[in-house]
């Protein structure tokens, strides 16, 4: 509701509906001195009413004051606003008028211009956008008047200083001038600013004034009756204050700037809040799992690379909108991939492909975020199904341990219980050695290999590691033609020591070299390469060292992997026999297109199903016998996948659905919904393609299209209606 102190902004930069300041009781003729002590204990006055008002006037010059008003309140009605005299504003600004008889004339002048504004009110516009335009304009051209009191509830903008009466209690002898911040209270109501100007209860005849946003000392005559008449005037007036709140820079103190800022900001934030909303409440799941990638005995064997799988089904409810999001969360101690640091999530597909929503990975929180697309505002009652691998964190696990894995989608959590297991070093002699590859970089294809050698500390004597571009078997012999990497110039080698006092992971994964010994340059360490080789000689050694290897690989046929390096340590007994220990690492993966030779499959040819739901007026199956019958609109007809997901759709105004993207060979059902007040009709009668199915029809797509899976209802006629047509009939 509007009222007397609506707020449209700030300064010379907006629109006011304003009340007049309390002290325009000079301008009253009947207020009475005491009328004036029983105002609010603050009040606001502007400029040009300031320099008329004396606050330390014996009660008999107010008297007279009034007498004279009353006077020149008689006189007033017969003044033209063209007639009107601006007084000079900047002289007005620079100091407070003391004189009584000046006090008078100036009580005059605003008695004068509160009786204009009384008439002005009562015109009623009859135009919205474009006449408030015009009257603010013509206003401007024709109008020179001083600028009115304005009373917000916000401290409003002004390019002087104003004068405050402060409460009776205080010294009414004084004049305070201070900036326009200095009015600031705190406020116990709904303004939150905390920069609340006190208001008198008392109304005057310019409270329903508008100020005009680009002439602050001239008057927009809208009622306060006219704006709660007038909706859209109110809206010309609101978005011509939007329109002006950035157009011109404040000529106040920077301090009032700060209100129409924090405001903008409260606006913008409000719209970017609304972009996104989180629908977790909105997701039912069905059933969800986790199971170990190999054998199903609770021990996850992170060197084998053996992944955990999360199995998750939920339904979608049809309150779900395109843009909405929901959120499913990976256990804090897994990865998406256990060798890079690509995170990009699996998007959710129906079986036929087509996309329900799409995932972005949050590293940080190990979270998914899917976004829904208008999959769900075409569909309904939506079920699917996601399926995610992941693998121990081996910096969050870096040594075996029990934990209780936690997934959830939508904030709905299954556990399982789970061991850790490390692989051990390979032992023959004192030859003690493993490796794993710790990293792969697909855009430069390279990978990374971390080595532990003696990790057992023994006294190793004749110390030999060999690092080689194929696989090794236990006894360190190559095996050829499984994959390779290629070790030569370019590969980067580095050695690091173990102190006395440092520890292994047994995830023998590595995050920050820094915290050892380099001994990369500081040792005789020999590196030479020769067929795909580097050979490493450390002579005697009691301590464990880390050899780090980043190395090239030749990717496979449309970036298919098989990546393999071995590296072996070779000491000597104590009888000057060798003794070798050899570890392997393998990287492979396929590529389902690729058929192996590295052409492209052909695309695989996708097939359709529909059509039809009318009303069957004759009961009898068959669609075209009676020409009353008429298709039936917003029936709701779901497809189940062979998976057992679902989605829905509703008949359009011809009472036809449609769902395509099926796949040769595979068996779909499709459901229809009975339609309140009908019931299903005969099935099954007369040719396949104009008969009805059902309610329920299960077919299996044959390399072709099938568009004749039909449905009709026939609508129930009530006993009272039968009875009145037997009625009528006898």
């Amino acid at each position: 509701m509007v009222g007397t102190t609506l707020l449209f902004g700030l300064g010379n930069q907006e629109v006011k509906a304003a009340e007049t300041s309390n002290t325009n009781t000079t301008a009253e003729a009947g207020n009475s001195n005491d009328d004036l002590k029983s105002a609010d204990s603050k009040k606001v006055i502007s400029n040009n009413e300031v320099n008329n008002q004396q606050q330390n006037v014996e009660t008999s010059n107010v008297e007279s004051t009034n007498q004279t008003a009353t006077e020149k309140n008689n006189q007033s009605t017969t003044e033209e606003k063209t007639n009107q005299q601006e007084e000079p504003k900047v002289e007005d600004t620079k100091e407070v008028t003391t004189n009584v008889d000046s006090s008078k004339q100036d009580t005059k002048e605003e008695v004068a211009k509160i009786e204009e504004s009384k008439q002005d009110n009562e015109q009623t516009s009859t135009n919205e956008d474009k006449e408030v335009t015009n009257e603010i304009q013509k206003t401007a051209n024709t109008t020179n008047q001083p600028q009115e009191t304005v009373t917000s509830k916000e401290t409003t903008e002004s390019p002087e200083q104003t004068t405050v009466n402060e409460p009776s209690n205080i010294d009414t002898n004084k004049d305070i001038t201070s900036p326009q911040s200095t009015t600031q209270t705190s406020n116990q109501g709904d303004n939150k600013e905390t920069t609340e100007t006190q208001v008198s209860p008392e109304k005057s005849p310019d409270q329903n004034k508008v100020i005009d946003a680009n002439n602050t000392e001239n008057v927009v005559n809208v009622s306060k009756e006219e704006l709660q008449n007038n909706p859209t005037k109110l809206k010309t007036l609101v978005r011509y204050y939007e329109d002006k709140q950035d157009s011109q820079q404040p000529k106040a103190t920077p301090v009032t700037n700060d209100t129409p800022k924090r405001l903008n900001f409260r606006r913008l934030a409000a719209v970017s809040d609304s972009g996104t909303n989180n629908v977790n409440n909105l997701i039912k799941v069905i059933d969800q799992s986790i199971i170990e990638g190999q054998d199903n005995d609770g021990v996850i064997k992170a060197h084998d690379g053996e992944n955990i799988e999360y199995n998750t089904e939920f339904t979608i409810d049809n309150a779900v909108k395109k843009g909405d999001t929901m959120t499913v969360g990976y256990d804090s101690h897994v990865v998406p991939s256990d060798l890079t640091d690509k995170d990009d999530a699996i998007n959710i597909t129906d079986p036929s492909g087509e996309v329900i929503a799409t995932g972005v990975y949050d590293k940080a929180n190990k979270q998914i975020t899917y976004t829904f697309t208008d999959y769900v505002d075409k569909y309904e009652d939506v079920k699917a199904r996601l399926s995610l691998n992941s693998y121990i964190d081996k910096k969050a696990v870096p040594n075996e341990t029990d934990l209780t894995l936690d997934f959830n989608t939508a904030g709905q959590n299954t556990t399982k219980d789970v061991s850790v297991e490390y692989q051990r070093p390979m032992v023959k002699g004192d030859s003690n050695i493993q490796s794993i590859f710790s990293g792969l970089d697909e855009d430069n294809n390279t990978v990374e290999q971390t080595i532990y050698v003696n990790p057992l500390s023994k006294d190793a004597r004749n110390t030999e590691v060999q690092i080689l571009g194929t696989g090794l078997d236990d006894a360190g012999n190559t095996v050829g033609g499984t994959g390779k990497t290629i070790i030569d110039k370019d590969t980067v080698i580095k050695v690091y020591k173990v102190g006395p006092n440092q520890e292994l992971p047994q995830s023998n994964r590595i995050y920050d070299y820094s915290q050892y010994e380099d001994v990369t340059d500081q040792l005789a360490i020999d590196k030479t390469y020769a067929n795909n080789l580097a050979n490493i000689n450390f002579g005697d050694i009691d301590s464990p060292y880390i050899i780090q290897v980043v190395s090239k690989y030749t990717p496979g046929a449309n970036g298919a992997l098989n990546v393999e390096q071995g590296t072996r340590m070779i000491t000597a007994d104590d009888f000057g026999y060798d003794d070798t220990a050899a570890y392997s690492n393998r990287i492979t993966s396929s590529d389902d297109s690729g058929g192996g030779d590295g052409t492209v499959a052909p695309e695989e040819k996708l097939y359709k199903i529909g059509d039809y739901v009318w009303e069957d007026v004759d009961k009898d199956g068959k669609q075209g016998t009676d020409s009353n019958e008429k298709p039936i609109k917003d029936v709701l007809v779901t497809l189940t996948y062979p998976d057992g997901t679902t989605k829905s759709v509703r008949t359009d105004e011809n009472g036809h659905y449609e769902f395509g993207g099926l796949k040769d060979g595979e068996t779909y059902t499709v459901t229809f919904e009975t339609p309140e007040g009908y019931t299903p009709t005969l099935k099954n009668i007369g040719e396949g393609d104009k008969d009805s199915d059902g309610s329920s029809v299960t077919v299996k797509i044959q390399g072709h299209d099938d568009m004749t899976l039909d449905s009709g209802f026939y609508k129930e006629i009530p006993d009272s209606d039968s009875d009145s047509d037997s009625d009528s009939d006898s």
